[in-house]
């Protein structure tokens, strides 16, 4: 159950007023029976909200719970303080407890606020300045020719605007009058340096081991070899990012899952980040798609995410790779992603799609850390349609594609998709970031993604064709047969 806002600061008040009439009637000797309970309120509520008032990065139960126990070391500490000195009594110490919360108070109001901050980070760089080893070194305006290793780590550690070098180059001085050897300045820079060395960064080059693990790969590990048609020509890049982009119910997620099915019917373990549907929905199309529930339990991986992704996130997931890929009757591969919808994952991680900076940062996100993992990752993007032309993303998105490294496929519906209905969609191709798939699309259309679903709608023949009857296939993969299962009314 939810508490509004409103009530809780009329809880709060209320409680806080009581507990200020029990203080008064306790500061005055009033001794009527309800003092008692109006002096316990007022000690468990009102110091408790004015701790909870510095804790504004933590959840409502969270902080309740880290503010009374704060409270209660603050009691304790004013106890024992009380008694150590020999001045306890209760009106004391409750007094001296109000005075203590009226200040927590007083400073969370933003006008001291921001004086109490600017008065710290003003007494903070005072201290920096008299005290240089807080800045980790002494500040040094220049450096004796022939200090080779002190040049090397020259702006690492040494703040070269203050200060002085020894005119016998044996002492450095600051400006707080503290004295340190040359060799000492040596040792905390190369100490800093190494540390920051140490921690891990994008940023570190690439050495011999990565160009290794490229050149090993061999020549039909680079090509295409997820997406199968029918006459066994693969159409997706795996270790790189590809789109499947059209309007609705032009039958992107359909081709998504086509490939989902291709790939556990030839016992790779695949995953299913679904922005846009339920888990049900998902479950059910790849059941109408032919996959068994021991299949879907073993090899698929469904997800509906509505939080960021976030090292939580991230472990649950590799996790679930360990779990699926490496199990005693088989090893299996993770093969292919599919993240359905790039709008709706944006929306997750608050990022706008329209910006071009936040598409970008989407793109540098948990999309590239699936692609490190060896997958085939699939972004499928939903187009405004005619229907829907205000809708958001656009330019952005559009943007965004241009930061694909694998392919991306535009969808176009030829004939519509349902239940007891034959749908075809063509598939055509609008960027090969691995330059093997141009020879397959003539013209640009790589094939024609076909539908068909019975009286009843629950199974479905699926053909994927090339675009060009007849035409021999120039690189195939082993082909296996398409999935045959139902159909829906949706994309």
């Amino acid at each position: 159950m939810t508490i509004r806002p409103t009530l809780a600061k009329g809880a709060l008040g209320f409680a806080a007023l009581a507990g200020a009439v029990g203080v008064g009637m306790a500061l005055a000797g009033v001794g009527a029976e309800a003092r008692t309970v109006l002096v316990l309120l007022f000690l468990a509520v009102v110091p408790t909200a004015a701790i909870a008032g510095f804790l504004p990065g933590l959840g409502p139960l969270a902080r309740v719970v880290v503010a009374a126990t704060a409270n209660v070391v603050l009691l304790a500490l004013v106890s024992m303080a009380m008694l150590a000195e020999g001045v306890w009594s209760p009106s004391r110490a409750l007094l001296l407890v109000g005075v203590v919360t009226a200040d927590l108070f007083i400073v969370q109001f933003p006008p001291v606020k921001q004086h109490v901050l600017s008065w710290a980070r003003s007494w903070g760089a005072t201290l920096e300045r008299r005290v240089p080893l807080l800045a980790a070194g002494p500040p040094v305006r220049e450096q004796r020719p022939g200090a080779g290793l002190l040049r090397g780590f020259r702006g690492t550690v040494l703040a070269p605007e203050e200060g002085r070098a020894g005119s016998d180059g044996k002492a450095m001085t600051s400006n707080g009058g503290g004295r340190l050897t040359e060799a000492q300045v040596v040792e905390q820079s190369r100490s800093a340096f190494l540390h920051r060395l140490s921690q891990p960064s994008s940023w570190a080059p690439l050495d011999g081991d990565n160009v290794d693990d490229v050149m090993r790969r061999e020549v039909g590990e680079m090509q295409p070899s997820v997406f199968v048609r029918d006459d066994g020509v693969a159409l997706l890049y795996r270790r790189r990012l590809n789109v499947f982009r059209g309007e609705p119910q032009s039958g992107k997620s359909w081709a998504a899952l086509v490939a989902v099915v291709q790939q556990v019917r030839a016992g790779n373990v695949v995953c299913v980040l679904d922005f846009q549907d339920a888990f049900e929905s998902m479950v059910d199309r790849l059941r109408q798609l032919g996959l068994t529930r021991q299949q879907i339990v073993a090899q698929v991986i469904c997800c509906s995410p509505d939080s960021p992704f976030n090292e939580i996130a991230q472990a649950h997931l590799e996790n679930e790779f360990h779990a699926r890929c490496h199990v005693p009757e088989a090893t299996r591969e993770l093969s292919l992603v599919v993240v359905n919808d790039l709008t709706g994952a944006m929306a997750v991680e608050d990022l706008d799609p329209a910006n071009d900076g936040e598409v970008a940062r989407f793109f540098g996100g948990f999309p590239r850390w699936l692609k490190h993992l060896g997958a085939a990752v699939v972004l499928v993007q939903h187009d405004p349609g005619p229907a829907d032309p205000g809708a958001r993303g656009g330019a952005g998105l559009d943007a965004g594609v241009g930061r694909v490294d694998g392919a991306v496929y535009g969808f176009k519906e030829s004939a519509p998709f349902g239940r007891g209905l034959t749908g075809r969609a063509r598939v055509s191709l609008l960027r090969d970031g691995g330059g093997y798939l141009r020879r397959e699309a003539p013209g640009r259309v790589v094939g024609t993604l076909t539908l068909t679903s019975p009286a009843g709608g629950e199974t479905v023949g699926v053909t994927f064709s090339a675009a060009g009857e007849g035409r021999p296939a120039r690189r195939r993969v082993p082909s296996r047969q398409l999935p045959r299962a139902g159909a829906r009314s949706e994309d």
